[in-house]
């Protein structure tokens, strides 16, 4: 089964998908090869950190090393098959990769529809319930909001 599924490219050179950017960093972030750049919060935008963690994986994983992923391709495939030793369908969303007793990675499902709908709704809800200061609880409030639209138009 694929938990991890592109819309579109990651690359450097294209308008990448909000949910591939969050989806790329969260599966990144639980095969320990992504995390948020420093005062920095998981969000849908891209940074230096998430093309540096796929070359990392790719090398790792003995893929070209070129910092992009396609829908269906090398990379994504092996992301899959990684996380597929060891998913749970619980979210983490401490930004860490956790691990179960017999040390495989743990994870989210990932990917188009409903699935990502309702791990992108956790994820923000969360967010909003630990927010540091008013700034943080405005983003994750808006982006609850924004999700909570798309949800509604996708039920009409």
């Amino acid at each position: 089964m694929s938990w991890f599924t592109l819309n579109g490219p990651v690359e450097t050179s294209t308008r990448i998908d909000l949910n591939d950017i969050v989806a790329t960093k969260t599966a990144l972030n639980r095969l320990g090869y992504y995390q948020p750049p420093y005062g920095s919060e998981f969000g849908d935008w891209t940074d230096r950190e998430m093309f540096d963690g796929i070359k990392r994986f790719q090398q790792d994983n003995a893929l070209k090393v070129d910092g992009m992923m396609k829908p269906g391709g090398p990379t994504e495939r092996t992301i899959n098959r990684q996380l597929d030793g060891g998913v749970e369908l619980a979210a983490n969303t401490d930004n860490g990769p956790r691990t179960s007793a017999d040390g495989k990675t743990q994870g989210t499902p990932l990917g188009k529809g409903a699935a990502t709908d309702n791990f992108l709704r956790r994820f923000w809800q969360e967010k909003a319930n630990t927010a540091a200061n008013s700034q943080e609880l405005y983003i994750a409030r808006e982006k609850l909001r924004q999700l909570d639209e798309k949800i509604r138009r996708k039920q009409q």
